[in-house]
């Protein structure tokens, strides 16, 4: 016996190709995704929804095309978080899409006609674990807020003993710049406590940022007065004390993305997207 399918509905399917090929064809003639202002109206809208003013429904947001669409916002779940995931410090959170997001073909049945040219969307924010033991152990008792930091500053101690941090000091010192920059900005870099236990990977990644500044401040690079900073909206409360503790600024989203400037350093996490 063949295993039932669901028909494809091909008229659907027609409108997903013209849909990809015209923000392909926008993309491609210099439109950019995000600007400053779009984020900028995107945030205030955000913050709605951040205060409790709201929690779900319609909206209005810019696509890619200029047009403005009202689409609806899923309520947040009131549901504990499955095994697998982890809710973050923020009620809401936008996500960016890229252009291949934006022109990369999904189930049918799941491709929402309305958000389809949408760039940013607003949504509760839920981060799926990995299979790594960090992960994957059981919830720990939560430590005190010296405890974390200690963890987090043993481990980056640990790190710049190592050939990983030599080659990046190596490769720094190879970089010259005509004018001097202002600040650097870590996004996206992730939450650093996952059931109660601080993580290493993330713990690494902010490292680096850190590192990163010291070093081209000490070369004249970074004036003497720039800052260092973060935005993940997945910090909790207390990822945003260690943060604190390490010198790092905590930016509410989106306003990483509208301080940044000619004058900034830019670490981002890769991602799949």
């Amino acid at each position: 016996m063949k295993p039932h399918t669901t028909p494809v509905d091909e008229n659907k399917l027609s409108q997903m190709k013209l849909i990809f090929h015209e923000i392909q064809t926008i993309y491609d003639a210099g439109t950019p995704l995000f600007t400053k202002d779009n984020i900028r109206e995107v945030g205030k809208q955000l913050q709605r929804f951040q205060k409790g003013e709201r929690d779900g429904g319609n909206t209005i947001l810019k696509g890619v095309n200029g047009i403005d669409y009202e689409v609806f916002i899923e309520p947040r779940s009131r549901d504990p978080p499955r095994e697998n995931e982890h809710v973050g410090g923020s009620k809401w959170i936008i996500i960016y899409s890229s252009i291949k997001h934006l022109t990369t073909y999904i189930d049918v049945p799941f491709f929402n006609l309305q958000s389809a040219y949408l760039p940013m969307r607003i949504v509760a924010p839920i981060a799926l674990l990995s299979n790594r033991p960090e992960y994957t152990k059981p919830p720990a008792p939560p430590a005190p807020p010296a405890e974390d930091f200690g963890t987090y500053q043993a481990l980056e101690r640990e790190w710049r003993t190592s050939q990983h941090y030599e080659r990046l000091q190596e490769m720094l010192a190879t970089i010259v710049f005509p004018f001097t920059l202002t600040k650097v900005i870590g996004l996206a870099l992730g939450a650093l406590v996952i059931r109660s236990q601080v993580c290493e990977s993330t713990v690494l990644q902010h490292a680096l940022v850190s590192a990163l500044h010291s070093t081209l401040v000490q070369r004249g690079i970074l004036s003497a007065s720039s800052k260092q900073y973060v935005q993940d909206p997945i910090y909790t409360q207390r990822d945003r004390e260690i943060l604190h503790s390490a010198g790092l600024t905590v930016l509410d989203d989106p306003q990483a993305l509208l301080d940044l400037d000619e004058s900034s350093v830019l670490f981002e996490s890769k991602t799949d997207d």
